[in-house]
């Protein structure tokens, strides 16, 4: 199963998944955008929008992307009962439909280790690529991946060294690189993350 059925499977099973908290990432992301005045932000590969949510609060547009519809069917569910309204769009992130220069920000938590086999390493560059396109010059990017021994973990799932992380945001300037306790978008309490706050060079 790849990963995007194994989503799609996933957020049609579980319907708890729709009362998990945003990110601590997502929180901190928020403060940063608001401090930069990113007025249209991207969640890339937002799931069932948790923190979509919570990157909307503040009043920004943002929109929601995924691959996996019956992700976004919950996303639309929890938005209709927030204030914030962001919009919801159905893409592959290797490819985004958007044209260049449309984003001031774009925050992408728990995407880029969901590619593996022999395609991830292309898979990860691919829609680092694109977010390069999609963000304005000196746009914020906010990248947030699991950490852990590549040669070790779950098969669906590509744990990241810190060079395998300085290499997919090799693109960007670097701000603040850090290692986060999180709670994951499955509600898994104890998930660790690199977390980047990068520049549009």
């Amino acid at each position: 199963m790849n990963s995007l059925s194994r989503w799609q499977q996933f957020y049609l099973d579980d319907s708890k998944l729709g009362s998990i908290p945003p990110s601590s990432c997502a929180q901190q992301a928020a403060k940063i955008f608001s401090e930069k005045n990113s007025q249209i932000i991207l969640d890339l590969g937002c799931g069932t929008g948790r923190d979509s949510l919570c990157l909307a609060s503040g009043g920004a547009t943002v929109i929601g992307l995924d691959a996996a519809r019956s992700g976004l069917l919950l996303a639309q569910k929890r938005a209709a009962l927030s204030h914030s309204k962001p919009s919801w769009v159905e893409s592959d992130s290797r490819g985004l439909p958007f044209p260049d220069a449309l984003f001031d920000g774009v925050y992408c938590f728990g995407l880029l280790h969901e590619f593996v086999g022999e395609s991830a390493e292309s898979d990860v560059r691919m829609t680092m690529d694109e977010i390069n396109r999609v963000l304005k010059p000196s746009g914020v990017a906010i990248v947030a991946t699991v950490v852990g021994d590549p040669e070790k973990g779950v098969p669906h799932v590509q744990n990241f060294s810190e060079a395998m992380f300085d290499d997919a945001t090799a693109g960007f300037r670097c701000i603040e690189k850090k290692v986060y306790d999180d709670l994951g978008c499955t509600g898994r309490p104890d998930y660790k993350v690199w977390f980047g706050h990068l520049e549009k060079t």
